[in-house]
């Protein structure tokens, strides 16, 4: 088998990195459209006001400091906000949407 490959002329470079180019933004496009699919739809809304459950229990948690601030800068409800994006990470475990490290089978 000859290793031989033929020069390639100017317009052909430029054809080939076009098509790099192409392929490269149509990987991220992909990329992107999965990751939309992955996200809840519930938190494309979570800076709505949120009422408040009734049945609440106290706790002291030790948050990251930048995301404490990012909740913080919502506005007032930035707590039950807190607590919808925990709710429904919980619910998507509980319906199997997301596996945890324990889960049995393949991740």
């Amino acid at each position: 088998m000859d290793d031989y490959k033929p020069r390639r002329t100017a317009s052909q470079i430029r054809a080939n990195l076009q098509m790099l180019d192409e392929i490269a933004a149509l990987e991220k496009d992909i990329r992107e459209r999965e990751l939309r699919d992955l996200i809840p739809s519930e938190w494309h809304s979570l800076e709505e006001d949120i009422p408040t459950r009734p049945r609440k229990q106290r706790v002291t948690a030790a948050i990251d400091s930048d995301v404490l601030c990012f909740f913080r800068k919502m506005g007032h409800g930035y707590q039950a906000r807190m607590n919808r994006v925990l709710r429904t990470y919980m619910l998507a475990r509980l319906a199997k949407e997301i596996r945890g490290q324990w889960d049995p089978g393949p991740r």
